[in-house]
């Protein structure tokens, strides 16, 4: 347990990757959330007696549901780019100017 919170007190490793996949789940349960309620109002719909709400409403909700599915995964990995963007471009560093040098051990600890 005290490796964890030195890992996540430490900034040596990121956490977005893992967090961009968390908030992706939320993110996924919220949407079909919506869909669910969407196709209840559908049954709200027809129970009122509006039969061609109701038939445009059973077509349009899971359609947008999966419109918004496609877009929350494109702007999650987008994320998910950008965090492992920070990574690549420290392995191209140590991989142009070498690793990087241990710190000076007569510096002033903080």
């Amino acid at each position: 347990m005290p490796n964890l919170i030195k890992r996540f007190l430490s900034f040596d490793t990121l956490l977005g990757v893992g967090l961009a996949r968390i908030i992706y789940y939320f993110g996924l349960v919220a949407i079909a959330g919506g869909i669910v309620i969407g196709l209840f109002l559908v049954i709200m719909s027809i129970a009122a007696g509006n039969f061609s709400g109701a038939i445009m409403q059973m077509f349009a909700v899971p359609a947008i549901g999966l419109v918004a599915i496609v877009l929350w995964r494109f702007v999650c990995e987008i994320f998910i780019v950008l965090f492992e963007m920070n990574e690549r471009l420290g392995d191209l560093r140590n991989a142009v100017y070498g690793p990087p040098r241990q710190p000076d051990p007569n510096a002033p600890q903080f």
